[in-house]
C-alpha cells in the first residue's frame, strides 16, 4: 500500500480496491487449507526447532482449543536437530504426531524412531502418536481434534514431492489434509489456495 501511494496512485483508488480485504499468502507458510467450521489446519515449511517454537506460538494465539503437532525429520540432512525438533514439538503442542517427511537414502523408521525417543525423553508423559506414512499420519492427526483445535503440519509446506531414495514421489501435504478433513465431516475449501509451485 505504501508503495502504490509513493508510486503516486490516489489513495481514495486504493481503499476502494482494499474494501474487501486482500487475501494474501506466502505458500506454505502457516498456510490455512481448511475450511470455516471445524479444526483449523495448517501447513508450514518450518523444519527446524526455531521454526517450530515461532509457528507453534503464532497458532497457539489465535486457538481456543488444543494444538495439534505433526511432523517429520529429514533424512541425510542435520541430525543433531533432531532432539530439539522433538522438545520444541512437545514444548509448543498438547498432542503431537510424529511422521515421515524425506527420508532420502536414510530408514525412516530409525528418523522416526529418533524422533520419538527424544520426545519421550523429553515428556514421558505427552500424549504422542507415531504414525507412518503421512497420509496416515494426517488421517490421524484430524482424529484427534474438534471444533476451536488445530493442527500445525512441519516440514512439507508448499512442496509437491517426497524424496525418497533418490526418487521424487507426487504429493501435496494441503491436498492430503483437506481430503482427511473431508473425510472426517469437516468443511474444507473446494480446493486449497492456488499455489504458484504446482501441486
Amino acid at each position: 500500500i505504501v508503495m502504490m501511494c509513493e508510486a503516486g496512485y490516489d489513495w481514495d483508488r486504493i481503499r476502494a480496491a482494499l474494501a474487501d480485504g486482500i487475501r494474501a499468502w506466502v505458500p506454505g507458510r502457516t498456510q490455512l487449507v481448511s475450511g470455516s467450521d471445524g479444526p483449523a489446519v495448517y501447513v508450514d515449511f518450518g523444519h527446524t526447532p526455531d521454526a517450530f517454537v515461532k509457528t507453534l506460538a503464532a497458532v497457539r494465539r489465535v486457538t481456543p482449543g488444543r494444538v495439534v503437532m505433526l511432523f517429520g525429520a529429514d533424512g541425510d540432512r542435520d541430525t543433531t536437530k533432531r532432539y530439539d525438533m522433538s522438545r520444541t514439538a512437545l514444548e509448543g503442542s498438547d498432542i503431537t504426531v510424529i511422521t515421515d517427511h524425506h527420508p532420502r537414502f536414510e530408514d525412516a523408521a530409525s528418523i522416526r524412531r529418533t524422533l520419538v525417543e527424544a520426545a519421550r525423553d523429553v515428556d514421558p508423559d505427552h500424549e504422542l502418536h507415531e504414525v507412518s506414512p503421512p497420509e496416515a499420519a494426517i488421517v490421524t492427526a484430524v482424529s484427534l481434534v474438534g471444533e476451536g483445535d488445530a493442527i500445525v503440519w512441519c516440514g512439507p509446506g508448499h512442496q509437491n514431492y517426497r524424496d525418497i531414495e533418490g526418487t521424487q514421489w507426487g504429493y501435496s501435504a494441503r491436498e492430503l489434509a483437506r481430503r482427511a478433513l473431508i473425510d472426517a465431516g469437516w468443511d474444507a475449501p473446494e480446493r486449497v489456495w492456488p499455489n504458484p509451485y504446482g501441486d
